[in-house]
């Protein structure tokens, strides 16, 4: 057991050289320059399983365009497997094409309700130059020490735990950064490009790209890629395709949290995915590996996944279950299986990484619990280190898997109990609180939730990734609510530093009422005008709000502010009861959670949280005299 911790942090500490060398393949290449119409050659893919096969082709021509690709190869495909599949196909993306047994580049663009026997080849010059831009300052850790020493029962039963013990530390173990030396191109580009999280569309929906021929124009041409899913409902399926910009199909996925010793070295035309997220829930970008380097670096699509530039995101290896026929265009389903490297560059000739290396990730567990059936299960999952991601996807994977345990999409009740882990991040941080709805509560329960993580991942103050998320929902289809109904003051003049007691009706939703009686404290420097108010917690206060006092000569200047705020911030399952003065206008210096912390110590404020959502606020004045006058 000590020398299987000793070989992993040995495995922790190694990271990608400080530089690389140009990426040499290890098939000889033909340049572009060579490429003429009329010329034949064979690509390779797999059709169905793992085997990869070859099926010919012709050059057509070389076009021309102002976009990037700058060069695109115009081919010919033909066979009985291109003929069964009905075409070149969406996942065939990076399938290397060859003349006279050289390389000239990877198909990667089609056209919809077009000859999909045509299509458009990335020449491997372009692709090769991926490697000239800097890499993204990430440490990638390595296993193949690991490999070498394991037996493949223990790497699957322990590789949970390894990839989340390396999403921890391996920022802090690994000394390399990988950072190849930049081209003339690659010093007017950012390293970490900024801008919301997108994809390039699919075939159902891609920008046209003005192409220009020698002769004839070529237009709307679409990337043969689209996302696969596994784990989630339907319905989640189609809401992520609208937040990815591509069709995203229900497929399958293997083991993708672990790696194999016994695995074959990846070759050219292998299946592959580009994972978004694996484990329990899966969701990936399937395309094809074009070539590979004696270093152990790939490139791969022919095309951008994200368009990112400097990333880095796990690579996998894929299975094909077949090719399923389209009026629109064909398409592999596949199957992502064991985590195969990481994927560092990411622009519009491809991708390309770098195999048997790994970047951290978000682990996420998940504890679906049904009230209803009072059954529990508890589900986990990775997802990319990357806020944008994490922001965007979450609420769908998080609402999709939901709906797959629960088998149901309808109104009722959820709590959620969120813990976030993380650099920086103090022990045991976490939120809850209830949401209530009469249709699809499960939505409007992730997005509050989802809102919380964004705030923390993407806060302004510092890094805290790799991230941690630990999850409850508890679902019932029953609609709790807590309706107040009436207050009452024992009195309607008090003096500083008396006790008052407050009696509140609340009515459990279509239930009896019951009864609830709370003391106040007037503060010793109150005086004037006051209302005791009976209300419910409002988490998300607008600008124009009066339930929280508006803060206009301070601004969050911490990330401990910030936490704290979060954490205290007022909640829908709140009750609420407290002295308000009627001259409480105009700039304060206090946060709202400083106010109830401040409130709640002199006693003018108490907090009851429930399992409920409470509605309805009620007030009463009560005037506070001046000592002199206080009446017995």
């Amino acid at each position: 057991m000590k020398r299987f911790w000793a070989v992993v942090g040995a495995a922790l500490a190694l990271c990608v050289p400080a530089a690389a060398e140009p990426f040499a393949p290890t098939e000889p290449i033909m340049p572009l320059a060579q490429v003429r119409a009329g010329m034949k050659g064979y690509a390779k893919t797999v059709f169905s399983g793992s085997r990869i096969k070859s099926f010919p082709v012709e050059v057509l021509g070389v076009v021309s365009k102002k976009d990037r690709p700058s060069k695109l190869i115009l081919i010919r495909a033909s066979g009985p497997d291109i003929d069964r599949a009905g075409g070149m196909a969406s996942g065939m993306s990076g399938s290397p094409v060859y003349v006279n047994g050289r390389l000239i580049g990877a198909f990667s663009f089609g056209w919809d309700f077009g000859d999909p026997k045509m299509g458009l080849v990335t020449p491997i010059e372009q692709m090769m130059e991926l490697f000239d831009y800097p890499s993204r300052a990430q440490k990638l850790a390595s296993v193949r020490p690991l490999l070498s020493k394991k037996k493949d029962t223990e790497l699957e039963r322990r590789f949970s735990e390894l990839y989340d013990q390396y999403a921890r530390n391996a920022a802090k173990k690994a000394d390399g950064v990988l950072a190849p030396t930049p081209a003339h191109r690659a010093m007017k580009e950012k390293s970490v490009p900024d801008f919301e999280f997108s994809l390039p569309q699919d075939i159902a929906a891609a920008e046209a790209e003005e192409l220009t021929h020698r002769e004839p124009a070529v237009a709307e041409t679409t990337a043969k890629m689209y996302a696969t899913a596994d784990g989630l409902s339907r319905r989640a399926l189609k809401k992520l395709g609208d937040r990815l910009g591509m069709r995203v199909v229900e497929g399958g996925s293997g083991d993708n949290t672990a790696v194999s010793e016994k695995a074959k070295p990846l070759k050219p035309g292998d299946a592959v995915s580009a994972m978004l997220a694996w484990g329990d829930v899966a969701l990936d970008v399937s395309g094809t590996l074009t070539a590979v380097d004696r270093d152990g670096r790939f490139i791969a699509f022919g095309h951008s996944f994200k368009n990112w530039g400097a990333v880095a995101y796990p690579l996998a290896k894929s299975e094909v279950y077949g090719v399923i026929g389209s009026y629109e265009s064909p398409f592999k389903l596949t199957a992502s299986q064991r985590l195969v490297g990481t994927v560092t560059q990411d622009r519009p000739e491809g991708i390309a990484g770098w195999l048997g290396r790994f970047p951290p990730a978000v682990s996420v567990r998940v504890e679906i619990e049904d009230l209803d059936s009072r059954r529990t299960v508890v589900r986990r999952f990775q997802m990319i280190n990357d806020e944008h991601a994490v922001v965007s996807l979450l609420p769908e994977l998080l609402a999709g898997l939901a709906d797959r345990e629960l088998a149901r999409e309808s109104g009722g009740t959820v709590r959620y109990d969120v813990t976030v882990t993380g650099d920086g991040m103090p022990d045991d941080w976490s939120v809850n609180d209830v949401v209530v709805a009469d249709e699809d509560v499960m939505s409007d329960a992730v997005s509050p939730l989802a809102a919380l993580v964004s705030n923390v991942v993407g806060n302004p103050y510092r890094n805290v990734s790799p991230v941690g998320l630990k999850i409850k929902l508890s679902a019932s289809s029953q609609i709790r609510k807590l309706i107040i109904e009436s207050l009452s003051v024992d009195r309607s003049e008090a003096a500083p530093g008396d006790t008052v007691t407050v009696t509140a009706t609340l009515r459990p939703w279509r239930h009896q009422p019951v009864i609830r009686s709370f003391t106040l404290k007037v503060p010793e420097d109150a005086a004037g005008g006051y209302t005791v108010a009976l209300r419910q917690g409002n988490p998300a206060p607008t600008d124009d709000s009066n339930d929280e006092p508006p803060v206009t000569d301070r601004r969050l200047s911490s990330f401990e502010q910030l936490l704290y705020e979060l954490q205290t911030r007022e909640r829908s399952c709140e009750v609420i009861v407290e002295l308000v003065s009627q001259d409480d206008s105009g700039t304060h210096s206090e946060f709202p959670g400083e106010v109830r912390r401040r409130k709640m110590r002199e006693g003018s404020m108490r907090i009851f949280r429930s399992d409920y959502v409470v509605e309805g606020s009620l007030q009463v004045p009560l005037t506070v005299l001046e000592p002199k006058k206080k009446r017995s």
